[in-house]
């Protein structure tokens, strides 16, 4: 056995291994296990691809279902990942595990054969620039045989985790290539063979002739080398349309002329293209005194890229540290570093470069000269700061790549070169965690000894996110920490501009201020780009492509083109996991957009303009098949939600009343209870002159929220007033509001154990609905009426009754109102379960509305039907569970402002007999403790009971 394979299965030993480089296998002691089902399968690949990290369960759910997803996908991931727990048992429970509303598997890297395998591959890398080319053959060639086919061969993956795949073949293929390269070197002349294969599979790949030409040549047979030449020319004629590149050009004339260079093996391969030129001094960059904080990853990946590519770009926005991680990477290392902040014209950019690289006295073409000098060159040149001089660094780059094949090229820029073959390297801010790790780093270095209390770190926090993470920021807030604390320097931000001080002496930024920073990169925008831009700022927390179409006041092929170029110059970045896709502007360029604005307020008119007609759009679909969806981007929006009402209080408060009306649903269902009654009632108040029909839509989204946060009585009141308003009118909106608030009423007076009066609103409320075809008035009304049947003791008849509208309802595809009606039928089956059946019937009921909810984004009613679970698990012998679900949702309820009396009402709890009849004190302690920690995602769990 290969001794670094040998060594791999000795760490291995009696534990598990994770095979992906071909058909997923898991194998444990060495016996395989049987993974399960396809999507099974995809699942625990997905997480393999992400192994030790948690992965969102949306993330999961888009890599196994792809776009879109079906509604049943979150239940089925919860089913696949219990699959997994018991394929990785005994271990299942500690290897896979749900944290912060996703999963994480826990592996070692020596168990994953992808890990072995790029671990491997970086350290054939080493020896082959330390010139160890035995050594790199025969990492390589380990490597290589970890691969059993085509990376997760036998599993459907979608999105990112496709992308995976591609990328791992085109490793593979390269690693062949280094492979091969590294044999030729040691003298194994049986890799001709192996590279006309690969020419035939891969004929595109130029490197793969040079190889194949160069093999040939060694072995004496120079009319076969140039006979590949001419194989490769015609099927790059052919397939593309171009001619070999100038490595293969150049390679093909040293053959001709029987350069002697070519005689030495070593001398070819190491440099493919052979010429007499002077290597220009290289130098080891200045790094600061200050230590890099933060960018482990980003550095691994930088050096992954600069060993697979020749043309890497690290992109980011002003003062995320694009130059910092340059130097960094160089540390001990030489290369030419030009830096191109001070170089003003296109022009001179070539003789800026050429300055770098240390070539004086030139005649003639400095672009030239420096091909010349580089040609045969192998190192690393740094262009630093090119977003001003995109198009003139873009051709110098592609020139010199073309002409010199060692070279390779890192660039830095807010926007990509957008050349054939270029890699990106995205540098995004500091996540808040590793932002308040510098700040506490740079405060120390001018406080020494300087601990910080729980309270400042509070505090360093709140700086930190009003920062955006951005590393320079965050270093200039430090240097304030001279004369100022935490505190102050967090609330001294809203003016951001003036309390952060000028950029030290001896930093890596061009820039004098933060604002000079940020300005670079917004002036040179075109007039349409900046125009667009300054109508962003107001939006919080993101915004979506139409929001930036709405907004632009142009045709919206000219808004996608101009958000496309923010993109591209890193002024907005952009989240495409997310459907619809979603982009932002940094805090910090916000501030500096706001104080340029020539019209702050004419903006913000705009941004709550779009609010309204978003918040009008979304609730034209609460009450049918997509009011789950709804919710869903109500949620994501809800930060501007909040802002756009806000600005409308303030200036236009009847508008403000129209839009809090129409979010009546949304309130309850997205747990917006505390926020949500402050705006209400703000409106209220304010818009003392609004239509009837606004202030009737406000008052009953007013009453929801009073019951569902526990004040009956005041939700009553409300509801009444509601109610009494269109009672009084004819038209079709005030009819339908009518039938509306009636049922309303019916729900209310059923909780408050009203039957009579509940049986008649439903009733008036059915006789509305029909001949205005409400399906989903006349099912909810009719599901009240099965209610009642069920509280006076007619469990069958109306327990038929709410089957039958969970039946209809899913027919016409209103899935809240399916899982009212489950819900109901959930806690009238349980209260005459008798038998494990009939408990099981209960149980099921009850995790089909959890299903309904879940997918309605109806937060409020999932806590309901938990409570309900609560008992479930009680009556199928699990205390320890039904305490901890218990506090769990207590919790929870305490944290969305939700009464615990509306709370209660769902089920027949609190239930503190049964409890302390089964637990002891300690135990209900430590259950009540765990459930306060519990995740979203581990409640649903929980309550997810399956029949016995």
């Amino acid at each position: 056995m290969d001794p670094e394979l040998l060594g791999l299965s000795q760490r291995s030993g009696a534990g598990m291994e994770f095979r992906v480089l071909g058909p997923l296998e898991v194998v444990a002691e060495g016996v395989p296990r049987s993974v399960g089902p396809g999507r099974q399968r995809a699942v625990l690949t997905a997480l393999l691809l992400h192994s030790n990290q948690v992965v969102p369960t949306t993330e999961l759910i888009d890599m196994v279902w792809g776009e879109p997803s079906p509604r049943s996908a979150a239940v089925n991931l919860r089913t696949h990942v219990a699959g997994l727990r018991r394929v990785l048992a005994p271990e299942g429970e500690r290897r896979l595990t749900a944290r912060n509303g996703g999963y994480r598997i826990s592996v070692r890297p020596e168990e994953v054969d992808l890990a072995v395998f790029e671990d491997l591959v970086a350290r054939g890398r080493a020896d082959q620039r330390a010139g160890e080319h035995t050594a790199a053959m025969r990492r390589y060639g380990t490597a290589l045989r970890l691969w059993r086919g085509h990376p997760f061969d036998d599993v459907e993956l979608h999105g990112a985790a496709a992308a995976e795949v591609a990328r791992l073949n085109e490793i593979r293929l390269t690693l062949t290539e280094d492979h091969l390269r590294a044999r030729l070197i040691t003298g194994d002349g049986a890799v001709i063979g192996e590279l006309r294969g690969l020419v035939v599979v891969h004929p595109l790949r130029e490197p793969l002739w040079t190889l194949l030409m160069l093999a040939l040549y060694s072995a004496g047979r120079q009319a076969d080398a140039l006979a590949a030449y001419d194989q490769a020319r015609e099927r790059l004629a052919d397939e593309l349309g171009i001619d070999p590149g100038p490595a293969l050009r150049s390679l093909r004339q040293q053959i001709l002329t029987g350069d002697p260079a070519l005689l030495d093996t070593n001398v070819q391969i190491r440099a493919e293209v052979a010429t007499n030129g002077s290597r220009p001094p290289a130098v080891a960059p200045r790094r600061p005194l200050s230590s890099l904080v933060g960018r482990e990853t980003e550095l691994r990946t930088l050096a992954r890229l600069l060993d697979e590519r020749r043309l890497v770009t690290v992109v980011g926005p002003a003062g995320v540290g694009k130059t910092r991680l340059a130097v960094e990477h160089l540390a001990g290392r030489e290369a030419w570093l030009a830096r191109l902040a001070d170089v003003g014209q296109p022009t001179v950019l070539s003789q800026a470069v050429a300055d770098a690289v240390g070539l004086v006295k030139i005649a003639g073409d400095p672009r030239r000269a420096l091909v010349r000098a580089l040609v045969a060159q192998s190192g690393l040149l740094i262009l630093d700061n090119c977003e001003h001089l995109i198009p003139a660094a873009a051709e110098l780059v592609a020139e010199l790549l073309a002409g010199c094949p060692r070279l390779r090229i890192l660039t830095t820029s807010r926007e990509p070169l957008d050349i054939d073959g270029e890699a990106t390297l995205p540098l995004d801010p500091l996540h808040t965690e590793t932002a308040v790790i510098l700040l506490v780093d740079r405060i120390r270095a001018i406080r020494p000894g300087w601990e910080p209390s729980p309270d400042e770190l509070r505090h360093a926090t709140r700086v930190c996110e009003a920062l955006d993470g951005l590393p320079l920021a965050i270093e200039l807030a430090a240097a304030r920490a001279k004369i100022l604390g935490l505190d102050e320097i967090a609330e001294a931000l809203t003016d951001r501009f003036a309390v952060l001080g000028p950029v030290p002496r001896g930093s890596l930024t061009p820039h004098a201020t933060l604002r000079e920073a940020i300005a670079w990169s917004i002036e040179p925008l075109s007039a349409a780009d900046r125009t667009l831009l300054l109508r962003l700022w107001p939006f919080e927390g993101g915004f979506p492509m139409a929001a930036a179409e709405a907004i632009g006041s142009r045709d919206n092929a000219s808004a996608f083109l101009s958000l496309s170029s923010l993109i591209s110059r890193s002024v907005v970045t952009a989240d495409t996991t997310t459907t619809p896709s979603r982009y932002r502007m940094l805090e910090t360029i916000r501030a500096y957009c706001e104080s340029v604005d020539p019209a702050p307020v004419a903006t913000r008119d705009g941004h709550a303009a779009w609010v309204r007609g978003f918040v009008a759009d979304c609730a034209g679909m609460f009450s049918g098949k997509h009011s789950g969806l709804a919710v869903a981007l109500l949620n994501r929006e809800w930060p501007n939600l909040r802002a756009g009402i806000g600005h409308d209080l303030s200036r236009r408060p009847a508008a403000a009343l129209r839009t809090v009306g129409l979010l009546d649903w949304f309130w309850t269902r997205s747990g917006h209870i505390a926020e949500g009654r402050k705006l209400v009632g703000a409106a209220l108040r304010t818009a003392t002159d609004a239509a009837t029909a606004d202030r009737a839509r406000a008052l009953a989204a007013a009453a929801n929220l009073a019951y569902y946060a526990g004040e009956i009585s005041e939700g009553r009141r409300l509801g009444d007033e509601a109610f009494a308003i269109t009672g009084g009118q004819v038209d079709e909106e005030h009819r339908i509001l009518h039938g509306s608030a009636l049922f309303y009423q019916a729900v209310a007076r059923l909780h408050t154990g009203e039957l009579d009066e509940a049986r008649a609103a439903a009733g008036k409320a059915i006789a509305i609905g029909r001949p205005a075809r409400l399906d989903w008035l006349v099912l909810g009304a009719r599901m009240v009426l099965g209610a009642v049947l069920v509280e006076r003791g007619h469990f069958r008849s109306g327990e038929e009754t709410l089957a039958e509208i969970a039946r209809s309802a899913e027919r016409a595809d209103i899935g809240w109102l399916a899982g009212w009606a489950e819900f109901a039928l959930g806690k009238s089956l349980l209260r005459h379960a008798g038998t494990p059946a009939q408990l099981g019937d209960a149980a099921d009921a009850v995790r089909r509305a959890l299903t309904w909810f879940q997918a309605e984004g109806d937060v409020c009613h999932v806590l309901f039907t938990m409570n309900v679970a609560v008992e479930v698990l009680l009556r199928f012998g699990k205390p320890v569970e039904a305490a901890t679900l218990e506090a769990a949702i207590l919790h929870s309820a305490d944290q969305l402002g939700l009464g615990r009396t509306s709370v209660s009402q769902a089920g027949e709890g609190p239930y503190e007999t049964e409890l302390a009849e089964t637990l002891t004190p300690a135990q209900r302690l430590a259950a009540e403790a765990e459930g306060v920690r519990l995740s979203w995602t581990e409640m649903i769990e929980l309550a997810s009971v399956e029949r016995i």
